[in-house]
């Protein structure tokens, strides 16, 4: 049940992100069209891209998938014809989202806490896979810590 509702933190960060970010905007006029209100909040969503790095070793890294959204990046392991499994994410969120959801979230690392927003990684709780995919993702799974040192925000 803690899987399930760290999925939905985490998805709920990343759908609140973008739109709470749109709408505390105090810019938006009532003058203004709902055009230019739109795009506004089109640019406050974009302010919220990731831009940052991680090392993955040249071992492993055709293994990886990333996957970026708004303000998250999720990286995983592929498993040949299985689904990827999760391996940790690297998410942005304003200070007040993490006030709201940090007691919700287990294995958190803030990797940078600048401008009023928290960037942390969520590194995955699985310990074993299911197949013969396992083997891979043992060995994958003891670099994620030291993946997660390295990564560095623009």
């Amino acid at each position: 049940m803690k899987k399930i509702n760290n999925y939905f933190a985490s998805l709920f960060l990343v759908i609140a992100m973008p739109l709470s970010a749109a709408f505390a905007q105090d810019s938006f006029s009532s003058a203004t069209s709902a055009n230019t209100d739109l795009l506004a909040a089109v640019g406050a969503m974009r302010m919220s891209h990731l831009d940052l790095t991680v090392y993955i070793p040249a071992a492993i890294e055709s293994q990886i998938v990333r996957t970026d959204y708004e303000n998250q990046s999720i990286f995983s392991l592929k498993t040949g014809n299985e689904a990827a499994a999760f391996l940790f994410s690297v998410t942005k969120v304003t200070g007040d989202q993490w006030m709201k959801t940090k007691d919700q979230l287990e294995g958190c690392t803030i990797i940078e806490n600048k401008d009023g927003f928290i960037t942390f990684a969520q590194k995955t709780d699985v310990k074993k896979i299911k197949g013969a995919a396992d083997v891979q993702y043992q060995q994958v799974l003891a670099q994620v810590d030291a993946m997660i040192r390295s990564i560095g925000v623009r």
